[in-house]
Order: C-alpha cells, then structure tokens, then sequence
C-alpha cells in the first residue's frame, strides 16, 4: 500500500466521499426585499464586513432554535434521499 511509505502501521484504508456545501439561511421578508435574491435566486450584491466582525462569532456563536430544526429536518430528509451529510468520525 502507497500509505505504507508514510505510516507501517496502517492495514486499512477507508475512502469516503462526501459534499461541502455552505448555505445561508434568510428570513423570507428579507429574502423577498433583496431584489438578487428574489429576482436571480442568488446573492449577487454584498456589503464589506465590519471592521470588528471575527468569522469565529459565526462558527462558535449559539444557532437559534429555529435554524437547529430546519438542519435537523434538512438532514432527515437528505437521509431518505440517500445524501450522506455526516461522515464516519462524526
């Protein structure tokens, strides 16, 4: 095996295959008043970050009820498709 050169103790090697995909949840009054989105289904127009915005406040912050059950129903449903959405070692 080609990880041999790298590791002797490996034996097995699992492949997987998965999709990352970010999206972005928008309320629908909002959605409908941004004219990209409404008209073109995607965001076209953007505005700078602040200068005080860190990116962990959007990976680290608390996920509102809300989004919680639409992920939670999103990955049910991806699951009846056959869509994997959470690897092995998760």
């Amino acid at each position: 095996m080609l990880c041999q050169y790298f590791d002797k103790n490996v034996t097995k090697v699992v492949a997987t295959l998965g999709w990352e995909q970010e999206y972005f949840l928008v309320d629908e009054a909002l959605h409908q008043r941004a004219t990209d989105l409404s008209t073109t289904g995607r965001t076209l127009f953007g505005a700078a970050p602040s200068e005080r915005s860190a990116i962990g406040n959007h990976y680290f912050g608390s996920i509102p009820d809300r989004v919680t059950s639409f992920m939670r129903e999103m990955e049910i449903e991806a699951h009846k498709l056959g869509i994997p959405i959470k690897n092995s070692s998760q």
